[in-house]
């Protein structure tokens, strides 16, 4: 086991990030915003995704962060968005509800023949906003 392969693929999951973005837009989508429900996630396709655009990270459960005090989600309704996960999986339910639809895409950043790490990236539309969470731990 490598420990340091937690460092690499961040460049391609931007770079994939980018391609999906650049598709929505050319696609009809007016706005789009990229989050995610992990802190290291969203900080990294804001610095590795082309324009370094600024993005949201969601709070389904876990504790409070930083992005959960910068806000916004309030700002983006009506927007279409990128929502990247670590892992093969579904839309978590509260995301789902949040979005009038979605459309999944797997992505596995590689290095040779081993895989590093596997993402799910999700194409959503039209966000309808989120329930509000309160805050369980800091």
């Amino acid at each position: 086991m490598d420990p340091s392969s937690r460092l690499r693929g961040w460049v391609e999951l931007g770079i994939k990030t980018g391609e999906v973005y650049n598709s929505m837009l050319s696609s009809g989508s007016s706005e789009v915003f990229i989050f995610s429900d992990k802190y290291q996630v969203a900080g990294e396709l804001a610095f590795y995704t082309p324009g370094q655009p600024y993005t949201y990270c969601v709070n389904l459960g876990r504790r409070m962060n930083q992005y959960d005090i910068w806000g916004g989600f309030d700002r983006l309704l009506g927007q279409d968005a990128i929502f990247v996960t670590i892992g093969e999986g579904d839309m978590p339910e509260a995301l789902e509800k949040a979005f009038e639809s979605h459309e999944k895409e797997s992505f596995t950043v590689k290095e040779g023949d081993r895989i590093l790490r596997q993402y799910s990236i999700f194409r959503s539309y039209d966000f309808k906003g989120l329930e509000p969470r309160k805050t369980e731990s800091y």
